[in-house]
């Protein structure tokens, strides 16, 4: 756990490697791409919940879950690259 708050902190400490404000618009940046990813995983995680629920046909209830559990996945892997692993 100690090694992943050093990686963090690590990581807020490369985006002031330039100065101040490219440090400030780096983590606004961060911000942003962690909100629009909290978005995207609320919209696919609906998708995968009324694929169980609410449709009715087998075929197009595993198509909705293995697209939004590809999706999910793709999105999650961007938003590490975005927010967390950071030069």
């Amino acid at each position: 756990m100690k090694k992943f708050l050093n990686n963090i902190a690590n990581s807020f400490r490369a985006s002031f490697r330039k100065g101040i404000f490219f440090g400030v618009l780096d983590i606004l940046f961060r911000l942003v791409a962690l909100c629009l990813w909290v978005l995207t995983v609320k919209l696919l995680l609906t998708f995968m919940w009324e694929a169980l629920f609410v449709i009715n046909i087998n075929s197009e209830r595993i198509w909705w879950l293995v697209y939004s559990s590809m999706s999910l996945v793709m999105v999650t892997l961007i938003a590490y690259t975005a927010v967390y692993d950071r030069e």
